[in-house]
Formats: C-alpha cells, sequence, structure tokens
C-alpha cells in the first residue's frame, strides 16, 4: 500500500498486515501508533512530522530510501517492535527520547550514513544492530539504552561504526558481536569504533563474532569517517576471529583484558597521529605484525608512527611478522 503524504494532527493507528509506505511528506504533531503486525515505510526526505510513535510487539517501523526528517526529531519513540533507520547517504538527529524493549537498527545501505543519539535512552533494554556502513554516533552509553542482562548481541556491527564524543564507559551487559562484514577497499570490515582526540572509550564486554566477521578496526581508518585519534580502553578478554587494525587512534589493555589470541595486527602510520598499543600489565600473544593498512592501501605512508608501549610486569609475544 503507497500513500504520498500524511498531515498527522490527531491519532494515526496502523493496525493492517498489509506494507505501507508513505513516499510523500509525513507531517504534523499527532500520535503515530504501529501496531502488530503493522509495518510502515518512510521514504521522503522532507518529513516534518513532531509526534510521537510507538511501536508495537511484532511491528516494524522503517525510514528508508533518502528518508529523514529535515530537523532534529525531538519526539519520543516507545520501540517495543524494530524501529530501522536504513537510508543512505543521509544524517539524521534523535534528541527525543527512545524507550521500550525492542529492536535498533542503523544500516548505511552500503553508501553510508549518520545517526547521532543524543536523548536520554537510558529506559531502552533492547539490542542494536549497525550495519553497511552506518554510523552512531553518542557521547554516553545509555544513548543506546540500558541492558537488562548481559547479552553477546546487545550491539551487533555488520560493517557498522560507532562513533563516540566524549569519555564513556560501555555497559558491562553491552556484549559486542561482528556479524556479517562490508567489503571496504576489497577488504572485509566487520566494525569500526571511533573515538574522538583527547577522549576515552572504556569497553567493558567482550568483543566476539558468530562468524568471521572481517577487521576489527580502532580508529578513524583514515579517511572512513570524522573521527578518531582518542583512546579504546578494553577491559575483557576479545575472542572476534579476524584482525585488529588500529590507525589514527590507540588502544589500551585493562587489567585482565586482551586482543585475541593470535590475532593479526595492523598497526598503521596513517598521515593523522599514526596507531598506538599499550599493553599495560598483560600478556598478549599476536600473529603477524604489520603496518600496511588493509583498509585504504593508499594510506600506510604517512608521518603517524605505530608505538607499541609494555609496562615492566607486560610480556608481548609475536608469531610472526609481515
Amino acid at each position: 500500500m503507497l500513500f504520498r503524504s500524511i498531515a498527522d494532527s490527531g491519532t494515526f493507528n496502523y493496525n493492517s498486515s498489509a506494507p505501507l509506505t508513505i513516499s510523500g511528506v509525513l507531517s504534523g504533531p499527532g500520535v503515530l501508533n504501529v501496531n502488530s503486525p503493522g509495518a510502515v515505510t518512510l521514504t521522503d526526505s522532507a518529513n516534518t512530522y513532531s509526534g510521537n510513535i510507538s511501536i508495537g510487539s511484532g511491528a516494524t517501523l522503517t525510514v528508508s530510501g533518502s528518508g529523514k526528517w529535515t530537523t532534529a526529531y525531538a519526539g519520543a519513540i516507545t520501540d517495543n517492535g524494530t524501529f530501522n533507520f536504513n537510508s543512505a547517504g543521509v544524517s539524521q538527529t534523535f534528541s527525543g527520547n527512545i524507550t521500550g524493549s525492542g529492536a535498533l537498527g542503523v544500516s548505511g545501505s552500503g553508501a553510508g550514513n549518520i545517526v547521532t543519539l543524543s536523548g536520554n535512552n537510558a529506559a531502552f533494554t533492547g539490542p542494536t544492530t549497525i550495519a553497511n556502513l552506518g554510523q552512531v554516533v553518542i557521547t554516553a552509553d545509555t544513548q543506546l539504552g540500558t541492558p537488562a542482562s548481559f547479552s553477546a548481541t546487545e550491539l551487533t556491527m555488520n560493517g557498522g561504526f560507532l562513533r563516540v564524543s566524549g569519555t564513556t564507559a560501555l555497559n558491562a551487559n553491552r556484549g559486542i558481536t561482528l556479524g556479517t562484514p562490508v567489503t571496504v577497499y576489497g577488504q572485509p570490515l566487520g566494525a569500526s569504533i571511533q573515538v574522538d582526540s583527547g577522549d576515552t572509550l572504556t569497553i567493558a564486554a567482550p568483543i566476539a563474532d558468530s562468524v568471521n566477521g572481517g577487521i576489527m578496526l580502532f580508529g578513524l581508518g583514515e579517511n572512513l569517517g570524522t573521527q578518531g585519534l582518542g583512546t579504546v580502553l578494553l577491559a575483557a578478554a576479545n575472542t572476534y576471529i579476524g584482525p585488529t587494525l588500529i590507525s589514527n587512534g590507540k588502544v589500551t589493555l585493562g587489567s585482565g583484558a586482551s586482543l585475541p589470541y593470535g590475532t593479526t595486527l595492523i598497526m598503521v602510520p596513517d598521515n593523522g597521529g599514526g596507531s598506538a598499543l599499550d599493553i599495560g600489565g598483560n600478556a598478549q600473544t599476536i600473529g603477524p605484525l604489520s603496518t600496511t593498512n588493509y583498509i585504504n592501501s593508499s594510506t600506510g605512508t604517512g608521518t603517524g608512527t605505530p608505538t607499541i608501549t609494555l609496562s615492566t610486569t607486560s610480556a608481548l609475544t609475536i608469531l610472526q611478522t609481515n
């Protein structure tokens, strides 16, 4: 079913099993309720709707194509179903509060997008998936919600970017899983975690993968974003299978933490700030050690110097070098 536009100044309930696409502008200050088994898709780039949204269990609201709001969307979203933002090549801020126990998905659809979560989302308990060059920007962990209990897939990265502006720590119940990677410059990228210069992101839960989830990139990755150069503090023993790439950023291992045993470690001398790994007081074994940027072959010849720091109680074992 296709609607050209809807002006909602009252309450719009969609309960049908037939998918609804609103290809024109959604506007008005009214209420939008998407109830099971409803599925509503917004595709217009000039939506001005400012009311509150409710997504029921079993229902889906998707923003796709070039769909977005003309400004930051400040309405409240109660997500007990699935809320997907899949628009390509756009930026969107959600400054209102997100609550509920449903799922949140951000996909760049292969072309990338930037979704900024700036509301108080502490009452959201559902999982988040970032995929296909989608980027989620936060300043605090609670903008991703508050996990009710530990789940290895609380944050799933399928070739997605998590960008952090500010010093914060991810909830210890927020397990990170690398799922299906996306190809970037011919290489499989599982995830990128970027932190602003001068800031530190502490990742308390382990990073794992369900398959060979591709490269785990810490830092900017040269031209693959606009943030980086900050520090990622790993506080757990990580088990992802793919290579570890540090590019224009720093990784520090907290007490008892580790990169995966035998991981391929790529320390890139990028033009911005190079790469740094601080082993702390830990024992770490890596596989091949390389300075070739797997993600962007045109870099890796810059002025930044790759640096590995060991304390007096550290131990680093390198199985081989490239």
